[in-house]
């Protein structure tokens, strides 16, 4: 805590009942964890070795691009060491980072924002909800922008043309990107594609607003896996009429929005298989995908997602030779094995990197 400059008493360092710091650090102690994290600790040779570590996994497990939203308020070192070498991984990458529009126009890059959070998450009661947590009456969660602030950034990114990307989970967050209506209505532009990173708990109405501006919601079906349901974390936060809402799937895809899959790593893992398979056995029935449906949010939605269905997303002439092949066939087996199935060999632009059965 001394190297990390934070103390107990500072807003997001939770104490126990004597007023001892536990550890645990929220918000905006958080940020600042990781930022001292990144400046006192973080290296060239960290970063090569991270980022090659985390690229052979996302090859393992059958990704060939990985959407790289390591964007904050202030962007790291780490940061500029991936988007200067992102050409030598070998799996491809689409990068967001900070809220400096003109940063990111210097460094040629079409998007902006990453994981910036609008609110924190449902585990640690910090997702903004309208109304108090079922099992913490005390909270209804965290909006970390002004909405001035918000509008203002969005506008600007909008104005130049980028792509933006922001954390929202909970309702009361996802409501406040009616700072993306506003740039659209101010700053009237075909095509956007600004995306909601999680739209985990929306209002019904917040989906209908999504399809009507034509958002991109990239989601991670993997959280139902982990903790959706009555019986799991999000029915103890939310209740169980609330737990109802939770990553609507279905019915954004049944208002014609671009849903696009992802796993949100580290908090679970990179894994698209799980995905696919969280999103169609999710455990609110209405929710539920085909597998089909479940297989383009992490082929050709996430493509379209980066405004690359031009050349990625399919097996097409013309396009990037992208692919992988897979043990079984999750169009055939039961779904319930979909999680189970073993990926055989990921490449990449025709290239072979990785095989589970090593040639020769």
């Amino acid at each position: 805590m001394k190297l990390f400059k934070i103390s107990a008493g500072q807003p997001g360092v939770d104490t126990d009942e004597s007023g001892r710091a536990i550890g645990v650090v929220r918000g905006m102690a958080n940020t600042k964890v990781t930022e001292e994290f990144n400046r006192i600790l973080v290296t060239p040779a960290l970063c090569e070795r991270t980022y090659f570590t985390a690229a052979l996994e996302a090859l393992r497990v059958g990704l060939t691009t990985v959407h790289a939203l390591v964007g904050g308020k202030q962007t790291n070192f780490s940061t500029s060491w991936l988007i200067e070498n992102r050409s030598t991984l070998p799996v491809r990458t689409v990068v967001d980072e900070t809220t400096d529009v003109s940063r990111v126009k210097a460094e040629g890059l079409s998007r902006i924002g990453g994981c910036l959070l609008i609110d924190g998450s449902v585990g640690s009661w910090t997702a903004a909800l309208y109304e108090p947590y079922s099992d913490n009456p005390s909270s209804s969660g965290v909006l970390y922008w002004d909405n001035d602030c918000l509008f203002q950034f969005i506008h600007e990114a909008h104005q130049e043309g980028l792509q933006v990307s922001m954390h929202a989970i909970g309702e009361r967050a996802i409501d406040q990107l009616s700072a993306y209506e506003k740039a659209i209505k101010k700053s009237p532009r075909w095509d956007h594609r600004h995306r909601v990173e999680h739209f985990l708990f929306p209002t019904w109405e917040a989906v209908d607003k999504a399809a009507e501006l034509g958002l991109v919601l990239a989601m991670q079906p993997a959280f139902e896996y982990f903790w959706g349901g009555v019986g799991n974390m999000y029915g103890s936060r939310l209740g169980p009429e609330r737990v109802t809402r939770t990553k609507p799937i279905r019915t954004a895809l049944q208002k014609g929005i671009r849903v696009a899959g992802g796993s949100d790593s580290y908090v679970t893992p990179m894994w698209p298989l799980l995905g696919i398979y969280a999103a169609v056995n999710h455990p609110n029935d209405a929710q539920r995908i085909s597998v089909l449906q479940a297989l383009e949010l992490f082929t050709t939605n996430a493509a379209y997602a980066a405004f690359e269905e031009d050349k990625k997303g399919m097996i097409k002439k013309g396009y990037l030779a992208d692919f992988v092949a897979l043990a079984e066939d999750p169009r055939v087996i039961p779904s319930a094995k979909i999680k189970d199935i073993s990926v055989l060999m990921t490449i990449v632009g025709g290239k072979l990197v990785y095989s589970a059965c090593p040639f020769g």
